[in-house]
């Protein structure tokens, strides 16, 4: 994926998938030279054995594929711009991604139109309701 707004579009519809009605997106400008992108819904949640397996490439719970990527590429842009990504059980359910990135680093994927991306999401998925925050900490 060429921009980080499309990552967000894909755990976004990840979500979706899951059954969540509410999703919150925020996009964490840090002090400390980090951009933090958190994702969190009150979809159906993963299981442990899901929640462990979940940025693998190989594994999917999609019955039609054998592998899952969105996820995956994340981690791998998380982890080329010297950050990391962690996914965590919401509460009391659903799911919370936080992918992070260090802002000074030469391999950080441009940011994108977050905004248009997600009213692209908000005029095929009426039904979810969806915030945006920008946050300087």
């Amino acid at each position: 994926m060429e921009d980080l707004s499309l990552h967000i579009m894909d755990i976004v519809e990840n979500s979706v998938r899951a059954g969540a009605g509410h999703i919150a997106v925020r996009l964490v400008d840090r002090a400390d030279h980090m951009l933090v992108i958190e994702v969190e819904d009150d979809g159906k949640g993963m299981d442990e054995d899901i929640l462990k397996n979940a940025a693998n490439p190989f594994y999917t719970t999609k019955n039609n594929k054998k592998y899952g990527l969105g996820l995956s590429l994340l981690s791998q842009a998380c982890e080329d711009a010297g950050g990391s990504l962690r996914i965590e059980k919401g509460n009391p359910k659903g799911i919370k991604v936080i992918a992070g990135f260090k802002k000074d680093h030469v391999d950080i994927k441009p940011t994108g139109n977050i905004e248009k991306t997600l009213r692209v999401f908000r005029t095929l998925h009426p039904e979810v309701h969806i915030s945006f925050e920008r946050i300087n900490a």
